[in-house]
């Protein structure tokens, strides 16, 4: 068992509690890309998923929370870069490539509308786990500038903690921007140029 937090109830969930809530999760995303966030309902994505309107609020309190479990699936395809970046040279490559990986996942797992919805999720919710510093992308972010900074690749007039938090803080930032631009400029490419510009202030 363990205890989901954020996209529903606080509870423990077996395997086949999150059988469930995958599907649930599964089924909304589709519609939600389909049709919009704002043109699905509950009972859609019930009749869709083929489950009783009382099993998704045992998962989700509203639709809502279904987005809010999106940072938790990013988590999921961080751990994934990360095992990728552990065979590259230098540190500075290492989070370079990590932090590419971050947008380009945002980009095209997460997409545009979602991200977008994603935010707003937040805010409406009171949900700040995009900014918990216990998540992969911050720990493992902070682990590779620590070990830059033992190899002499990055200055120590900061702690990995606070440059992990500096980095993070801009790619969201950059992140809130493509959603309010309308998706109208190349989000990666210009990501990875303010990336590589972030990243000679640690050197």
């Amino acid at each position: 068992y363990k205890r989901q937090k954020y996209g529903g109830r606080e509870m423990a969930v077996g395997k086949k509690g999150e059988k469930t809530k995958r599907k649930i999760f599964v089924t909304a995303m589709k519609l939600f890309k389909e049709k919009g966030y704002d043109n699905v309902t509950v009972d859609e994505i019930v009749k869709e998923a083929e489950i009783a309107k009382g099993t998704f609020y045992i998962y989700f309190r509203t639709k809502a929370h279904i987005v809010a479990e999106v940072f938790t699936e990013l988590d999921i395809n961080y751990e994934k870069s990360m095992k990728k970046v552990e065979f590259l040279g230098s540190s500075v490559e290492k989070v370079k490539k990590l932090l590419n990986d971050a947008i380009e996942i945002q980009r095209d797992y997460v997409g545009y509308d979602l991200s977008t919805i994603g935010y707003r999720a937040q805010l409406e919710l009171h949900i700040e786990y995009s900014m918990d510093e216990e998540r992969p992308l911050y720990q493992y972010t902070a682990k590779l500038i620590r070990e830059g900074q033992m190899r002499g690749e990055f200055n120590k007039d900061n702690t990995p903690e606070y440059y992990t938090k500096i980095l993070i803080r801009s790619i969201r930032g950059a992140i809130y921007e493509w959603c309010v631009s309308y998706n109208n400029y190349d989000f990666v490419e210009d990501g990875k140029k303010y990336i590589e510009n972030l990243l000679k202030i640690l050197k």
